[in-house]
């Protein structure tokens, strides 16, 4: 229809006062023909927005004294509505919200199906980044669910995922302990896999690698056997971001390249941003910024485009660490303060840890030291409290290479010892050479040697590993005279460097040389 025939009253007024004449029957079997007109009509011309129009219509066809009519409009609107909420969730969550909390509230709502779309809600408060309803979602339906086994051990999964996403991620991990347990002792497969999946995604943020990736690997294929193809998604991205952590950026790559492949034709933008969000932290681990930054913006305008407000967030953050890394500046301090401004508006705990060490890292390439090191200070603070121990150690070490410029060497060398303290660290090894490097300011040549030895013979160094020892390495030969050695390792790095156009770091790593050769 065009806007002629939809809309016949000069003002909106005449429309409504011609409404509100009609007698109440009447009125009712008006929308009960427009309803059978307009399904005809959205039908045959495939709108896929028909059902929430429809299920307006037969809400108040509904309106009438004959009870089987009555009845009979308000199944009407239920399958509207549930139709309705399965397209919002594809284009809009706002709209999914509203029009689920319509199905719960339905008077021919049966207790499962109210029982589904709490938890549905529930999901939808949390990408949206409201983890306080959330809670109140999840509070109603433990309610709901007094006397179902199964439905209570969702709640309690449910509140557990939350625990861990405002940072109380130990807790989280002893509760899905039980849970599997549980889920174990009775059978129920399908709940075993999913809070396996969970508690493998937690491990990791614990720093438990090793049992994270059993338990990921385990959960995916469990997930793959009761074709759980949202879950499975979820799982290889987290398995991913494993494999980042213990530098197999290209296994990782190949496993979201693959996995992509599989849901585009399901067309799901949730599944799609997550998959292209762990497919740009992967090329950026692998120095391919151009297409990382590509890929970053094609999730953001998926997180964008059914308004998930809590994964936009996560995205930018990326962005802004991908963007300093391409040395725009500006822009990147704009997004990394934004992103922290809504992580703490919105109590994502997570994010806003990662987020203040992105700044300061970024602060520290833009020789803002006094900046960066209250940034890094308060993500290693606020990790430390939360137990978060990778973050703890990956904001320590960033916070040591800014005290060891602002030569407080001493602070900086305790908080690299205490990472050194724990071998599973995935910062280890960064921080035996940026130790070495506090040794080589403070004249300690031979242990700075020692240490570099020790790195170079446990395992063979890669990215930006690789860079962070032959530029410490490059500065102890120049100390030691051996200024041969000293400027082709010199011409290594900053090879390497503009290869992955670091040009930002490469006049940084210039300008401590020359430091370094003036004395």
């Amino acid at each position: 229809m065009d806007a002629e025939q939809a809309y016949l009253f000069r003002h909106a007024l005449y429309r409504d006062a011609a409404y509100q004449l009609q007698l109440p029957g009447d009125r009712s079997r008006l929308h009960a023909l427009a309803f059978e007109l307009l399904e005809t009509v959205f039908a045959a011309d495939g709108i896929e927005t028909a059902p929430l129009e429809l299920a307006d219509h037969a809400s108040k066809a509904a309106l009438q004294t004959d009870t089987d009519a009555m009845e009979y409009w308000q199944r009407k609107e239920l399958e509207c509505l549930r139709r309705a909420a399965k397209f919002a969730k594809s284009r809009s969550l706002d709209m999914a919200e509203t029009v689920l909390k319509r199905v719960i509230a339905h008077p021919l709502c049966d207790m499962e199906s109210k029982l589904e779309g709490i938890f549905e809600i529930c999901q939808l408060n949390v990408e949206l980044g409201s983890h306080a309803q959330a809670r109140q979602s999840l509070a109603l339906a433990q309610e709901l669910a007094q006397g179902s086994e199964e439905k209570l051990w969702r709640v309690k999964r449910s509140l557990a995922w939350l625990d861990h996403l405002e940072g109380k991620t130990q807790e989280a991990e002893a509760d899905l302990r039980a849970l599997m347990a549980d889920a174990q002792r009775r059978g129920d497969t399908r709940q075993y896999a999913d809070a396996l999946a969970t508690q493998g995604a937690l491990l990791r943020v614990l720093g438990r690698l090793n049992e994270s990736e059993r338990a990921l690997r385990q959960a995916i294929d469990l997930l793959r056997s009761i074709h759980n193809e949202e879950l499975v998604t979820i799982s290889i991205g987290n398995l991913s971001g494993l494999l980042r952590d213990t530098d197999r950026a290209s296994e990782a790559l190949d496993l979201v390249d693959n996995r992509l492949a599989e849901e585009l034709p399901r067309g799901r933008p949730q599944s799609l941003e997550w998959l292209q969000t762990q497919k740009a932290r992967a090329l950026l681990e692998l120095g391919r910024m151009r297409e990382a930054h590509e890929t970053a913006l094609v999730a953001l305008e998926l997180a964008k485009s059914v308004g998930m407000r809590a994964r936009e967030v996560r995205i930018r953050n990326v962005l802004g660490y991908l963007l300093s890394r391409m040395g725009r500046s500006a822009e990147v301090l704009q997004t990394l303060e934004e992103v922290c401004a809504v992580s703490r508006e919105t109590g994502d705990v997570f994010t806003l840890i990662h987020a203040l060490a992105n700044l300061g890292v970024t602060y520290e390439r833009y020789n803002e030291l006094a900046k960066a090191e209250l940034a890094l200070r308060q993500s290693r603070e606020l990790a430390s409290r939360l137990l978060m121990n990778d973050a703890r150690d990956h904001a320590a070490l960033n916070l040591a290479g800014v005290l060891a410029k602002r030569t407080a060497l001493d602070e900086a060398e305790s908080l690299l010892q205490a990472i050194l303290a724990n071998t599973g660290s995935p910062s280890f090894r960064s921080a035996q050479i940026m130790l070495a490097n506090v040794w080589i300011r403070r004249g300690a040549l031979a242990q700075a040697e020692n240490t570099l030895i020790q790195v170079s013979a446990k395992a063979e160094l890669k990215g930006f590993q690789r860079v962070a020892f032959e530029a410490a390495m490059s500065l102890l030969r120049l100390r030691q005279g051996r200024t041969e050695e000293a400027y082709a390792l010199r011409q290594s790095v900053i090879s390497q460097l503009t290869a992955i156009n670091d040009l930002l770091h490469v006049e940084r790593f210039k300008e401590e040389f020359d430091r370094a050769r003036t004395g």
